[in-house]
């Protein structure tokens, strides 16, 4: 369980186990499942990096800012909306985490998945190719090595 964690929502946590299933999924050939997985592992890792800059006060987690920014995270702005956590990341704090790779995110043509992905993906069958698993997944995977980053650094 990590320092982020409120009652059941840890979000380090459910991103590295959703990173493993989509793993799964797309070594299964499940595309489907794979690029909607992959989508929650950079919702996870992007909602942990908010959370983390604005829970944390003079180096040390904030319960109270914690838990409300838990349930600001779960309405209609941020939500599952990607672009709009990512944009949420973009602070000095933050970057340390992350690597040039994720920096293109959303922006560049090789990496559409916060552009494209939805949580409504669920709901349709053949809803993405063995291409665009792949492109989620490989995605995914750059963004939670952020936070791998934040474990070793023992902020999580």
């Amino acid at each position: 369980m990590s320092r982020l964690a409120v009652d059941t929502d840890d979000h380090p946590e459910a991103a590295e186990k959703h990173l493993c299933d989509a793993q799964a999924l797309l070594r299964a050939e499940r595309h489907d499942g794979a690029a909607y997985l992959a989508g929650y592992v950079v919702e996870c890792s992007l909602k942990t990096h908010v959370l983390l800059a604005q829970a944390t006060v003079a180096g040390k987690v904030d319960q109270k800012r914690l838990r409300e920014w838990h349930q600001t995270l779960r309405k209609g702005f941020f939500g599952h909306n990607l672009l709009n956590l990512l944009h949420e990341t973009t602070t000095p704090n933050s970057a340390r985490y992350w690597s040039s790779a994720t920096y293109r995110l959303g922006i560049s043509d090789d990496s559409t998945l916060v552009l494209e992905w939805s949580e409504s993906m669920r709901y349709s069958p053949a809803s993405a190719s063995c291409d665009t698993a792949s492109n989620f997944v490989a995605t995914a995977e750059t963004v939670y090595r952020s936070i791998l980053r934040m474990k070793l650094d023992g902020v999580l």
